[in-house]
């Protein structure tokens, strides 16, 4: 290995650790707000015999998308509505689907 190839090395490690560093803070600062969030929704009961927390939990799901750029829309069933969010980050890329 010569020397260029040598001081590419280590100059692309420095900028690598960094990245790492700056992402592990963002991590860090966000995740007592997204742990309290996940609390909130977990304490709602999920079970269909109880319509009305069902329809919390729709609820709770949907403000939170709304709040991140999803559009909304409710699916009526013969049960409980079914909330289909979409997010088109750019037309151009595939579609991720999340069940």
């Amino acid at each position: 290995m010569n020397k260029l190839q040598l001081i590419i090395l280590f100059l692309l490690s420095v900028v690598f650790s960094h990245a790492q560093n700056n992402w592990d803070k963002q991590i860090d600062a966000k995740m007592p707000e997204v742990l309290t969030s996940h609390r909130d929704f977990v304490r709602i009961p999920n079970l269909p015999v109880d319509i009305q927390k069902m329809y919390e939990n729709i609820s709770w799901v949907k403000n939170r998308y709304e709040q991140v750029g999803f559009e909304l829309k409710n699916l009526e069933s013969s049960t409980l509505p079914v909330l289909f969010a979409e997010r088109i980050v750019n037309p151009k890329l595939k579609t991720i689907l999340f069940y």
